[in-house]
């Protein structure tokens, strides 16, 4: 919680409404505005681990999207730090009968426990189609290709969300997400805004079925608008 609370406060020391991926995983085909940024925190915790997560984003011209995320786990001496930088883009132009198509490229560094360094890890490139049925439903699908350089593989990635807003102040959605070598990570969520299109709080529950006692929780929050 306490480091939830640290980004809190830096986010309030920037100022404010969009409409960003978390609290899912699954991409959805929308950038921020260029000049506008959002800043996104969580924390993950797992049976015999816990993950922070902080990922700020701001939107450039031409509807390109710079991300960052910083992944720290508690037990920094045990467990691998990751930094990735991405890329996303979505311009109004791409729209197909009600369908937001926008991509993703993506490369991430990691720090190994012992190691003073980050090294090269990977890269990712990711197309991803969103389509908002009414104001309740929504359905967001994402289909690409991921490498990993440290252990020399190759794989097809997607991942497919749907969400239902039964209030305007509440989200709740059910995905799942994967690739073609194991077996697929199912999760379900809500978003509450406590201001509106501006900061919201979420809570996540995941499972990867391949593992054992697997069950993720999560907490975090969403602030958006940010104006530089």
């Amino acid at each position: 919680m306490r480091s939830i609370f640290i980004c809190i406060a830096g986010a309030l020391l920037a100022s404010q409404a969009s409409w960003a991926a978390r609290p899912f995983t699954a991409e959805d085909a929308a950038v921020e505005d260029p000049g506008v940024c959002h800043l996104e925190a969580w924390i993950d915790h797992a049976a015999e681990s816990q993950h922070n997560h902080v990922a700020p984003a701001c939107g450039l011209p031409h509807g390109l999207e710079l991300v960052l995320e910083l992944d720290a786990p508690s037990q920094h001496r045990t467990e691998v730090h990751a930094i990735a930088s991405a890329l996303r883009w979505a311009p109004e132009s791409w729209v197909w009968q009600g369908w937001r198509f926008g991509g993703k490229l993506s490369s991430a560094h990691e720090r190994a426990p012992g190691d003073g360094k980050h090294h090269y890890a990977g890269w990712s490139a990711l197309a991803i189609a969103s389509h908002a049925w009414n104001d309740q439903w929504s359905t967001h699908l994402n289909l690409g290709h991921a490498h990993d350089r440290i252990g020399r593989e190759d794989a097809t990635v997607f991942g497919a969300a749907l969400t239902y807003s039964p209030h305007e102040r509440v989200m709740l959605f059910a995905e799942i997400n994967g690739d073609n070598h194991y077996t697929p990570t199912q999760a379900a969520g809500m978003r509450y805004w406590l201001i509106q299109d501006v900061l919201g709080l979420d809570a996540t529950v995941s499972k990867a079925n391949a593992t054992p006692n697997s069950t993720t929780w999560g907490i975090g929050f969403g602030w958006y608008g940010l104006r530089f």
